[in-house]
């Protein structure tokens, strides 16, 4: 009995099965799902990766190979398959096993998942490939070839765009310029298939409208936006309720919308601008109005409020904050030991040109800086025990001259005499290196 008749024969329900969970799996809605989680509760980082593997791989395996190598198979006649080898030919990648690949890498190196499993994937997929290319079997009428190429492609496209890609600007503009490239590269194709109802190419008009709305969006908000993920359980919690109704809520628009391909690509183009513009922009507002829910904040008080991830963004946030004070502004500074108070008046100072070293007042409790915008001083009322201290190295008349800026930590020490004006930075820490920092503007009526 011929080996691969009888594998074909037996295999066939079973492999299915299997296959309608590659096909599932591998869909372009479910890769939104799994990026918008990325993308917006996990790290934007890790999400423009994958996105980036995604790209990478349907380009590889749809728009260049399949329109260019002509695909030769065998084909099941009567309900018989015909297994003559003269009949197989290339073998292609499949899309929707790359797809499924990637993003099972991408949530098993989220999970933290063991390398060990990683790597023993990778080499028994590549294995794979290799026996049943020499081997060339194909089981009943699905491409067990193509969805095992797919699967190894999938995972080598993710080994080297995780290990070698770092996301910066630049990185950013290249997925820009891919997408756009892409575009024009199909667009022929477009122009003659748009307003046909041969969705048999409908998943070329689906992977265009994503990767230019995703490339753009990813652009804009990284510029513009600076979405930053909170670990607050309640926002996350209301975030991904309201990421799930938009997003089936865009899975539905497919009733309403008329049969031809060109909405598959206006579809996607307006999901991708949901997840990477809309849906951060959105959740920022929220992450303000929760800390001032919260925090027993008055709305109409609240200037500013930013979420920061690192060094680098609290300079950022610095410069801007400078740029909203003025001569005779006392600002005050609220937050738990370690909250990074000073770190934030030093790199305020620094912007504004002193060159000198910054130090944390905590044991001379004011220092005095000369700057080319005003005179400055750093006040650290942490150590004092009465208000009399204060007053007796001249805290008051420091607070009524008008032509410098005053800031003051741990300002409740000295409640008694502070200003009825004044700002107020609250410093909130979410995780070793996340500041929820919020700048608000009083006047006491009393």
């Amino acid at each position: 009995m011929n080996l691969v008749n009888w594998l074909q024969n037996s295999a066939s329900e079973f492999l299915t099965f299997i296959f309608s969970i590659f096909d599932y799996f591998g869909q372009i809605s479910f890769f939104i799902w799994i990026f918008a989680i990325f993308y917006l509760f996990i790290d934007k980082g890790f999400a423009y990766k994958y996105f980036l593997a995604y790209q990478t791989g349907f380009i590889f395996s749809t728009l260049f190979l399949k329109n260019i190598i002509k695909r030769q198979r065998p084909y099941a006649q009567d309900d018989a398959l015909l297994s003559n080898r003269n009949s197989y030919g290339f073998s292609l990648p499949n899309e929707r096993t790359m797809t499924f690949a990637l993003s099972s890498c991408a949530l098993l190196n989220v999970s933290k998942g063991s390398k060990k499993i990683y790597y023993i994937l990778l080499a028994s997929f590549i294995l794979s490939t290799i026996a049943v290319t020499f081997g060339q079997l194909y089981f009943a009428e699905a491409f067990l070839l193509d969805c095992i190429v797919g699967i190894a492609i999938g995972v080598l496209i993710y080994s080297i765009i995780f290990k070698f890609v770092k996301v910066t600007n630049k990185t950013y503009f290249i997925g820009l310029i891919v997408s756009l490239v892409s575009f024009v590269v199909i667009a022929p194709f477009i122009l003659t298939q748009s307003f046909t109802n041969n969705f048999s190419n409908a998943h070329v008009f689906e992977f265009l409208g994503l990767i230019i709305s995703f490339s753009v969006g990813c652009y804009i908000e990284n510029k513009y936006i600076k979405y930053k993920v909170k670990n607050n359980i309640i926002l996350t919690s209301f975030n991904a309720l309201i990421t799930t109704i938009v997003l089936l809520g865009c899975h539905f628009i497919d009733n309403i919308l008329p049969g031809i391909v060109i909405f598959s690509f206006l579809k996607y183009l307006f999901i991708g601008f949901i997840v990477t513009v809309v849906l951060p922009l959105l959740f920022k507002v929220f992450q303000k109005y929760l800390y001032i829910f919260t925090n027993n904040v008055q709305p109409d008080k609240v200037e500013m409020s930013h979420i920061t991830i690192g060094e680098g963004a609290t300079k950022r946030l610095a410069k801007r904050l400078s740029k909203t004070l003025k001569s005779g502004d006392v600002v005050l500074l609220s937050g738990d030991l370690g909250a990074g108070k000073s770190v934030l008046v030093r790199q305020i100072l620094k912007t504004y040109g002193v060159k000198s070293t910054i130090t944390s007042p905590t044991f001379t409790i004011v220092n005095q800086y000369n700057t080319p915008k005003c005179k400055c001083y750093h006040f650290d009322m942490y150590r004092l025990t009465s208000e009399e201290e204060a007053i007796n190295i001249g805290f008051e008349e420091i607070l009524d001259d008008k032509t410098s800026i005053k800031f003051i930590e741990w300002p409740q020490n000295v409640e008694n005499l502070l200003p009825n004006v004044y700002k107020k930075i609250t410093i909130t820490k979410l995780s070793k290196k996340c500041r929820n920092i919020v700048l608000e503007n009083y006047v006491n009526q009393n």
